[in-house]
């Protein structure tokens, strides 16, 4: 009974919400999340099903395209996992206020750390049902109607599908957590919090991005393992596991009757029923990969895991470092330059402090640059590296790079903002606060310029310098540059509250118009790119470009600071009242 009651306590951390709003309920955004994944799995496996349904595919065509469908799934699976681990970074173990409170309780320790762990599995096996279980239930709708399968083969490919996609989930998402084990054990507590933040926001770009980028990557799955292309794809942990999934039910498809289908067909099932079966010496490497794998990321996790839970966390005490001469420089250049007043760099300090340091908002910095990437690794595709040395052959896709990238990252950003740093400050907030929100607000935009904007620019001035040449990329780096300040003010023409301070209040405007949203800042970026090109082909039609650019974000300047001395409204709301919890843990 006790040990239950710790399990669902630890449960319940997984949804915190007491430092973002007394009245959040973030159980409200589990639920949004779990049924757009469970909805987003049953729609892509009722649209892989209806294909098979409605065409009559022959067996060697047939086994080639599953192929692809393993290898959608079992990456999907393995993906979403290791997203799910690393959303949970710091909650997959024991941290110092899980000492501070159930460590003077008369509790073995062994009972807590085994509770722990019993919470992060249900957890982790709640998510993989939600993700695996709809493909897995119509894999038996999977296969052409006109194929005599039996019902024990129906059987074989459908417990194919659950061991190989369960499998890969655990994998991803066991590799994730002995990874963040593992490095705790070697650098140390202290050490680990220093690199955590960065480690977290650099997995969640890559994970967020190559999930996005799937289904592309997806297609003629065996096709490239068969050619020297393929080298890496079937290298990669995903390819394991389709290896094994062919493994255990690849010959229920392969042994059925090659009859002689329709002549156009022909060729095609000849070369396809070839070029599977010649995959099989490597499907049964792929399947001792993935035994040896999930096996070493397990006992990986354990190990280190068990050598880190020989004690309860303490709390870290952190050492202030000498401000070295470049750091000093910094500060004296920001205060002369980039914001003057006092309360100008209340609000860009804040900013830059508060963004590395929670959960919340470094997921949403990490998810949009995701997102960013995405399109533009989708838009731009193999001319990444292509040498432009004429700007009316300039494709505007490369000159879009940079409005995608800097819209995606500056609407997390603006996402972000809605998030306060800790809840439990605003009272002190409250007490030091002036009245003066457009200057408080005015170091939060340019806080963003500097810390999200300079250096995404700087990044892709580099690439441009090279594609397009020096100059062209310095023109480029401008127009961004002015376009950028202009998309700030915009984002925040109607924002009424106090950012990283305000109580968050969700919206339903990014959930009901996400997808609208991207289709319009993806047609903006081209339509943006489009009139650049144009204006880059003549120094006078450049110098009214920015001039344009610079006129309108003085004019929404303007109208957002008429209109906030008539709306805002600064709402601090006060850290909620603490009550006594009972947790019954005497029985």
């Amino acid at each position: 009974m006790r040990e239950r009651l710790l399990v669902r306590h630890f449960l319940t951390r997984f949804m915190e919400h007491d430092l973002i709003s007394a009245n959040a309920d973030r159980r409200a955004v589990v639920a949004v999340v779990g049924g757009a994944l469970t909805a987003v799995s049953l729609f892509t496996s009722v649209l892989i099903a209806a294909w098979y349904q409605l065409n009559r595919v022959p067996p060697g065509l047939t086994s080639v395209r599953s192929v692809d469908d393993r290898f959608l799934f079992v990456s999907a699976s393995m993906l979403v996992m290791a997203l799910l681990a690393v959303s949970q970074w710091d909650a997959l173990s024991l941290d110092a206020r899980d000492t501070a409170v159930l460590g003077i309780l008369p509790i073995p320790k062994a009972v807590i750390i085994r509770a722990k762990f019993y919470a992060v599995a249900v957890l982790a096996a709640g998510t993989a049902v939600a993700c695996n279980l709809a493909p897995t239930l119509f894999r038996f709708a999977s296969v052409p109607i006109n194929l005599p399968i039996r019902g024990r083969d129906t059987l074989i490919l459908v417990l194919a599908h659950a061991v190989s996609t369960f499998s890969a989930g655990a994998f991803g998402f066991l590799a994730i957590f002995g990874l963040r084990e593992a490095l705790m054990a070697v650098f140390g507590q202290d050490r680990f919090r220093s690199i955590s933040s960065a480690l977290q926001a650099a997995l969640l770009v890559v994970l967020a991005s190559t999930l996005l980028l799937l289904p592309g990557s997806s297609m003629n799955v065996a096709h490239k393992w068969s050619t020297g292309e393929g080298v890496v794809t079937r290298s990669l942990p995903p390819a394991w596991f389709v290896g094994l999934n062919e493994t255990l039910a690849g010959a229920v498809i392969d042994d059925l009757p090659h009859y002689r289908p329709q002549r156009f067909l022909v060729v095609r099932e000849r070369n396809a029923t070839d070029l599977y079966r010649s995959l099989w010496p490597l499907y049964r490497r792929q399947s001792r990969l993935a035994i040896e794998g999930l096996v070493a990321v397990a006992l990986l996790t354990v190990v280190a895991s068990a050598w880190n839970s020989r004690r309860l966390p303490a709390p870290g005490v952190r050492h202030r470092s000498r401000s070295l001469a470049i750091t000093d420089v910094w500060k004296w250049a920001v205060a002369r330059l980039v914001v003057t007043s006092s309360v100008q760099q209340a609000g860009f300090w804040f900013t830059l402090q508060t963004l590395p340091r929670r959960l919340n908002h470094r997921a949403a910095l990490a998810s949009s640059f995701a997102v960013g990437l995405s399109l533009v690794v989708f838009t731009v595709g193999e001319r990444i590296l292509t040498v432009h040395a004429d700007v009316a052959t300039v494709p505007p896709t490369i000159l879009a790079v940079q409005w995608l990238l800097l819209a995606s990252v500056l609407t997390g950003f603006r996402q972000a903002t809605q998030v306060p740093s800790d809840l439990r400050a605003s009272r002190t907030f409250s007490l030091a606060w002036t009245g003066d929100t457009g200057s408080y607000l005015s170091g939060v935009k340019r806080a963003a310029f500097v810390g999200l904007v300079l250096p995404i620019l700087l990044i892709l001035f580099a690439w441009h310098a090279t594609v397009l040449g020096p100059a062209i990329a310095a023109l480029h780096f401008a127009v961004g540059a002015v376009f950028s300040v202009l998309l700030i003010e915009v984002l925040f023409l109607r924002y009424h509250r106090l950012p990283f301070v305000s109580a968050y209040e969700p919206t339903v405007e990014l959930k009901s118009h996400g997808v609208l949203y991207v289709l319009v800042m993806l047609v903006l970026s081209f339509v943006l790119a489009g009139i650049e090109r144009f204006a880059l082909g003549a120094m006078f039609r450049y110098v009214v470009l920015v001039s344009v650019a610079a006129g309108l974000g003085a004019a929404v300047t303007t109208l957002a600071r008429v209109w906030r001395r008539s709306m805002m409204v600064v709402e601090i709301e006060d850290e909620p009242k603490l009550t006594t919890q009972s947790l019954g843990l005497a029985g």
